[in-house]
């Protein structure tokens, strides 16, 4: 059996982000080119709270001033208004969805992708991701655990890093949700650290935004 765990990185030196199979022993059957340091349970978010509730998906609403709504198909979510759309191949079939920003170095990007690992749980797939990036240099943790969404359990892991290409801090925010009552999804924000309070809405929006194709 082949499952997969999404693992962390994003901007020269982190490898970008991209999905590894594992084999039934659960061994990376690609090598990861970047690694967290690795730790065991979770720490308070930085709301303090865990996530409860259903798995309804979000009311329908018009996007807020800056922001357009994306029908993707396989998704509907909000994104920031000039964000250019891009998509890459992943491995089990799973297809990368990038939002970039227009110019700005370092660049700043959402992406959303399909969580394939069976059994996966939002905290766990991101305890999976640090496991398997343990190698990797200048990666710093600023927080893990749960977060409050409508739809059910959710987690967020935040971390920010050294750019080797511009030398910059870059801020990641990587969420975990339930796209219905079994299907998770990652959405990731990547941008200079001195750029936060913006990233933060955008994950926020996006987050809260998401949906099913059709189940908005």
């Amino acid at each position: 059996m082949v499952s997969a765990a999404v693992l962390v990185g994003a901007g020269a030196g982190f490898g970008g982000w991209y999905l590894a199979g594992r084999d039934g022993n659960g061994t990376p059957t690609a090598a990861a080119t970047t690694a967290p340091t690795a730790t065991t349970g979770a720490s308070p978010s930085e709301s303090g709270q865990s996530a409860q509730g259903t798995s309804a998906s979000p009311s329908p609403s018009e996007p807020p001033p800056g922001y357009r709504s994306v029908s993707e198909g396989e998704f509907d979510i909000v994104v920031p208004q000039e964000w250019r759309q891009r998509t890459e191949p992943g491995e089990n079939g799973v297809i990368k969805y990038y939002y970039e920003k227009p110019g700005g170095e370092p660049p700043s990007h959402v992406l959303v992708f399909k969580v394939t690992e069976p059994g996966a749980t939002p905290l766990g797939t991101l305890e999976t991701a640090e496991k398997d990036l343990v190698r990797t240099k200048e990666y710093r943790r600023i927080d893990l655990g749960p977060v409050p969404d409508p739809r059910g359990e959710a987690a967020e892991l935040a971390y920010s890093y050294q750019s080797e290409e511009s030398g910059a801090e870059i801020r990641s925010h990587y969420r975990v949700i339930h796209a219905d009552e079994t299907q998770l999804y990652g959405v990731l924000t990547t941008g200079p650290a001195e750029a936060y309070p913006e990233q933060s809405e955008v994950l926020e929006t996006a987050a809260d935004s998401f949906c099913l194709g059709g189940g908005c």
